[in-house]
């Protein structure tokens, strides 16, 4: 008696062949070519499977859910964030703010994911890259690991939000902000009209906050060492 061999069907070998030619990272440039077009809130499992002209179904082969798809986007970005740490300046202060202009190139970059960069919170290998050369640099100018911890800290905040504010307003959902009555705003009034003239440079403001945060590092492990 013959046996019957059992052939898949058409559609699932079809489909087969796609989850075989389909790549993780592929994905992740499409989620985020859709992030950079249509905003974050439009990144659906559907949608991107849509702009990949493949089933969602077949996007669940790599990522397990949205979250998963989400976390590997925001790798990506820590990843884009160390392709821009090349040739560090030998002095401590200089690359640190060699990297936070790496970080606000890359949110400047990719302003409708600025919520999802300035939330990262499992980096990934690469992003390790940025945060032990953050640390080290802190290491370096003789701060102990706590200490070090401490300011990375107070130093990302900064760089992250001088990046956020910088975002264009295009990139809200909620447009322009309205303008405030100078009657009872009178300085926010007046800022807003200075804001206007200027042709303000976000790395020279990241400077400018981030220069005595550098000094009074210097100005710490000068008191300790004085202190021994």
């Amino acid at each position: 008696m013959r046996r019957s061999v059992h052939k898949p069907a058409k559609s699932q070998r079809r489909a087969g062949k796609v989850r075989a030619a389909l790549s993780g990272d592929q994905i992740v440039r499409e989620a985020i070519a859709l992030i950079d077009a249509e905003g974050l809130d439009a990144l659906s499992m559907r949608a991107l499977a849509g702009r990949l002209g493949v089933e969602a179904m077949s996007l669940y082969h790599h990522f397990p859910s949205k979250a998963a798809l989400l976390t590997a986007v925001s790798r990506a970005f820590s990843e884009e964030v160390a392709g821009r740490w090349v040739n560090p300046p030998k002095d401590w202060k200089e690359r640190i703010i060699a990297l936070g202009r790496g970080e606000i190139e890359t949110i400047l970059a990719h302003p409708n994911a600025v919520l999802l960069m300035t939330a990262r919170s499992n980096p990934g290998g690469a992003g390790y890259i940025t945060i032990e050369a953050m640390l080290r640099a802190l290491s370096d100018a003789g701060l102990e690991p706590k200490a070090c911890l401490l300011w990375s800290r107070s130093i990302i905040s900064l760089v992250n939000g001088v990046g956020a504010f910088f975002v264009p307003l295009t990139a809200h959902a909620d447009g322009d902000p309205p303008t405030p009555d100078p009657r009872l705003f009178p300085l926010t009034a007046e800022a807003l009209a200075i804001r206007g003239k200027l042709s303000v440079d976000p790395y020279g403001v990241m400077e400018r906050g981030l220069r005595p945060m550098l000094a009074a590092i210097e100005a710490e492990v000068a008191a300790k060492r004085a202190r021994r």
